[in-house]
């Protein structure tokens, strides 16, 4: 029995020894870490960047379990304009105090620094056009933060995010809970705006558009105002406001865009659209150039021309008809080519496009020698006739030939362009319309590719997972 209760004694003792060396050993990595940090600090003080994040590299390999030193050294990173490795050390200081990524914390369980990462991290990612991260980090710090503008801020930085990368689609919900946080702000009020005039509703961004710019005095840095007003005008036809709107306007990338508003833009767009024989495309945005500008010489020829595209033609294509019979009893090739080419555009002009591709057909068994209007024009009745594959075929195949003149190269491509949009194939249009982005075909290009742009911002598939995608075809 003595030597039991002598064992107990002696246990009880070790363990006793055992719980006052833990804590003592404890409080030394506490103390050390501590030592650590304020030297870090004094470090950062005197601009010894580099040396304070070897310190806390040290700090984190004696106890890589204490996010303040990857807090500390994702900020020294980002002074440093190293934003790579400061979300990765910031994340994982994050990761330490929400193992699980939730987007809501209980805030008893976390550090005062968790708040202020989040928001870094939101920023980060904004400058990297990240967009699903960045709204998931500010997202995560509207939900802790209790604080009723810091909470505005942080919408008002998803919404900057979510236009800045096209994905406007996504912006109303946040729209509204900033409106709850202040429904009069001024910031609100233009990203609602902004929002309507890019889902195509200008009549409901024109009125919130007009009380921002009313705010506003028209100097450098509010061009953004005017321009989103002016667009709001434009688009609801009233030119004349959106002249004055485009007045203020004028500005930084705004000058740039601006050039989409005037005449000479919507003119090239319906030549460009008439040289590959999409004739009320072309009559569309005609209409847009004469409305800015009715004295326009250019518009007017190009509007005679759709005029007399649109006249019967059954009386042209019977005598075409016989003038091309009369050619092939008398042996005259050339006149009976002449023919069939008249033929087929008088065809294809009518609607009639099977008989324009029976023309094209006999005019090639003719003259084998490659014609890129012939081509073309085949193509494009093979598509009219809801036959796109082979006017791809077609088309695919001329574009490759490395002979082919830059010029018709480009008119092709946007032939291309068009008959995949009307597929719904997005990719393929948006390549073809980047490959006509040259001369006379630039103006068609972009605003093609801004269409595309929009249909996929407003497309349910589009996802904040997409990179950023402006400036195509040399914005």
């Amino acid at each position: 029995m003595m030597r039991i209760k002598l064992f107990y004694q002696r246990a009880v003792f070790v363990l006793l020894a055992m719980c006052l060396f833990g804590t003592s050993y404890s409080q030394t990595i506490d103390e050390k870490i501590q030592d650590l940090l304020d030297q870090a600090e004094h470090l950062t003080l005197n601009n010894r960047v580099d040396d304070a994040i070897a310190i806390y590299d040290r700090i984190i390999a004696i106890d890589p379990k204490r996010p303040l030193a990857f807090y500390r050294k994702g900020e020294l990173y980002i002074s440093k304009g190293r934003f790579i490795d400061a979300i990765k050390s910031l994340e994982s200081g994050v990761k330490i105090e929400n193992p699980k990524g939730s987007q809501e914390v209980d805030k008893s369980k976390i550090s005062e620094d968790y708040l202020s990462a989040l928001e870094l991290l939101g920023n980060l990612y904004s400058q990297l056009y990240k967009a699903k991260n960045a709204v998931y980090f500010y997202e995560s710090a509207y939900n802790l933060d209790e604080n009723v503008e810091n909470k505005l801020r942080y919408q008002l930085e998803i919404l900057s995010i979510l236009f800045a990368v096209n994905r406007h689609t996504f912006a109303m919900p946040h729209v509204e809970l900033a409106k709850k946080l202040q429904p009069n702000n001024f910031d609100v009020k233009f990203f609602e705006g902004q929002y309507y005039n890019e889902m195509g509703e200008f009549e409901k961004s024109f009125p919130l558009l007009e009380s921002v710019v009313s705010e506003v005095e028209p100097q450098d840095g509010n061009e953004k105002y005017y321009f989103e007003l002016g667009k709001a005008y434009f688009n609801l036809g009233k030119y004349k406001k959106a002249k004055e709107a485009f007045k203020n306007a004028d500005g930084g990338r705004y000058s740039f865009l601006l050039k989409e508003y005037e005449p000479e833009y919507f003119y090239y767009i319906a030549q460009a659209l008439f040289e590959v024989f999409e004739f009320d495309e072309s009559e569309k945005y005609l209409k847009i150039s004469l409305q800015l500008d009715p004295a326009a010489a250019k518009a007017h020829e190009l509007n005679q021309k759709l005029a007399g595209i649109k006249q019967p033609k059954g009386k042209l294509i019977d005598a075409k008809k016989a003038a091309a019979e009369s050619a092939e009893k008398e042996g005259k090739t050339t006149l009976l080519i002449d023919s069939y080419k008249d033929l087929a555009a008088l065809y294809y002009q009518n609607g009639d496009y099977e008989f324009a591709i029976d023309a094209v057909q006999n005019w090639e068994a003719l003259d084998k020698n490659i014609n890129l209007y012939r081509i073309l024009l085949k193509a494009m009745a093979g598509y009219k006739m809801g036959d796109p594959n082979e006017s791809f075929i077609m088309l695919n195949k001329s574009v490759k030939n490395p002979r082919m003149p830059g010029g018709d190269k480009a008119r092709f491509n946007v032939a291309r362009g068009m008959i995949y949009l009307s597929q719904k194939k997005y990719k393929e249009a948006s390549s073809a319309f980047k490959a006509a982005y040259k001369g006379s075909y630039k103006a068609v290009s972009r605003a093609k590719l801004n269409e595309i742009e929009q249909i996929k911002a407003r497309s349910s598939s589009a996802t904040l997972d997409d990179a950023k995608e402006g400036d195509e075809g040399g914005k």
